[in-house]
């Protein structure tokens, strides 16, 4: 501020006031009571304001992904203060939704359908909560697949959260062997949880540690597209650590997720060297394996943009399919079958130039609708290798380069298109020369 003053001498007085909390106002909030997400933030009407603090207030009550809520400032009504509006958009904490993906593979099938359901509300420890199932099925008649998983997120009074994770799948099919055929089977569970911390974080930088345990067993890979059954049962006990950290700059975001897996081998009965050496030649129960993933996203001019990633894995021996990197499909290398080759080490990598978005609701005269239909151009890569490889064992390298579509309608509609052409083969013949990868789900 310029006081009123005399300037005769040459010497301007300028004060500075910090500014303070007024009031706290909250909008648009359909679901979530408003007292609830002003609790959230930590400073009290009058304080100095701390942006650092209110950016990880803002974070945390973004973690639910029912909502979203956005921080206004806004001049405050006594002198010196600042109001601060919670600009919130919700949807509904229950909603279920239906999919289809060609994300399968030829011993199972192709063809995916999907349904579930999403409800997020004070169940357990607090207000926030959210449980999630989903069911998941094949459509070849010459085989089966039953897919069940459960999740259960608490966002905990005292800021930090736990996800717990439960997953069955069983699968079966019929092979042609020397002109007979034969009924190969198998089930594959999984129960874990995550316990993540956030860390102190700034106006651009969010960082958090994350606990987890894991247990899972197996006596088939049909799952991760082999034709392997076993008649041993391997059960998988494993404890991770992670560090996760967000920074957003002016031309856009980089996301870090780093882990390392260890399981000290002998947990259970079927958690030892001799079991897991007959799923895996050279696999012991006792390992350590470590992961990391980049992505960044670049705004360009003109509302395109560049979106860029990165995952690596290291490991110190052989392990089960469950553990391994896998390559090829519409999340890691397309113009491939979905998680067509895997290694105990490698790199995956991808590139996307994306189109400015483009709204067919507004083009149609729907202009209430909020959608967005983007192109893109891709090329993915891929390199894998064992850590212990058998005398014939090769390394693998596969890339392609392809075209998309993304269309978002609302929250109601997402749809997916790509084409890969394969560029890089080697390692290993899947007789293609590329193939199409689509993708659906609607909610509702």
């Amino acid at each position: 501020l310029v006081p009123e003053q005399e300037i005769t001498s040459g010497v301007l007085q300028l004060v500075i006031i910090e500014g303070r909390v007024g009031d706290v106002l909250v909008e648009g909030n359909d679901f979530t009571n408003s007292e609830y997400l002003e609790n959230q933030l930590r400073l009290q009407r009058g304080q100095i304001i701390r942006e650092s603090i209110l950016m990880e207030d803002l974070a945390w009550m973004n973690k639910n992904p029912f909502r979203r809520v956005d921080l206004i400032y806004s001049p405050g009504v006594d002198y010196g203060t600042t109001d601060l509006i919670l600009r919130t958009e919700e949807v509904p904490p229950l909603n279920f939704y239906v999919g289809y993906e060609d994300s399968g593979n030829d011993l199972l099938g192709q063809d995916r359908l999907l349904a579930g359901v999403n409800w997020g509300g004070p169940f357990f420890f607090g207000q926030e909560d959210i449980l999630s199932y989903q069911y998941s099925t094949n459509l070849d008649g010459d085989a089966d697949l039953q897919g069940h998983t459960g999740v259960w997120t608490s966002f905990l009074p005292w800021r930090h959260y736990l996800t717990l994770v439960g997953a069955t799948v069983s699968s079966s099919a019929t092979i042609l062997v020397d002109g007979e055929q034969i009924d190969i089977g198998g089930l594959n569970r999984q129960a874990g949880g995550r316990y993540a911390i956030p860390l102190p974080s700034f106006s651009t930088f969010t960082q958090e540690v994350e606990f987890g345990f894991d247990a899972k067993s197996s006596n088939s890979d049909l799952f991760f597209n082999s034709l392997e059954v076993f008649d041993t049962t391997t059960e998988v006990a494993q404890f991770s650590l992670g560090y996760n950290i967000t920074q957003r700059d002016r031309l856009g975001i980089t996301r870090v997720d780093t882990e390392v897996v260890w399981s000290p081998g002998n947990l259970s009965t079927f958690n030892d060297d001799e079991t897991f050496a007959t799923q895996r030649a050279g696999a012991s129960a006792e390992y350590v394996y470590g992961r990391a993933r980049v992505d960044r996203s670049v705004n360009l001019p003109g509302q395109w943009s560049l979106l860029g990633r990165v995952e690596t894995q290291v490991s110190n021996g052989n392990l089960l399919a469950s553990e391994t990197l896998g390559a090829g499909g519409y999340d890691s290398v397309r113009g491939f079958e979905q998680r067509l080759v895997r290694g105990d080490n490698g790199v995956v990598a991808s590139l996307e130039l994306r189109t400015k978005p483009v709204s067919l609701a507004q083009w149609t005269g729907f202009y209430n609708a909020r959608d967005a239909l983007i192109g893109l151009l891709f090329a993915d890569y891929g390199y894998l290798w064992s850590a212990d490889p058998l005398p014939d064992e090769e390394r693998i390298s596969l890339g392609s380069v392809g075209i998309g579509l993304r269309y978002q309608l609302d929250d109601h509609l997402t749809v997916r298109l790509d084409y890969g052409w394969q560029v890089d083969e080697s390692g290993f013949d899947d007789g293609e020369d590329g193939r199409v990868h689509i993708g659906a789900r609607a909610s509702f």
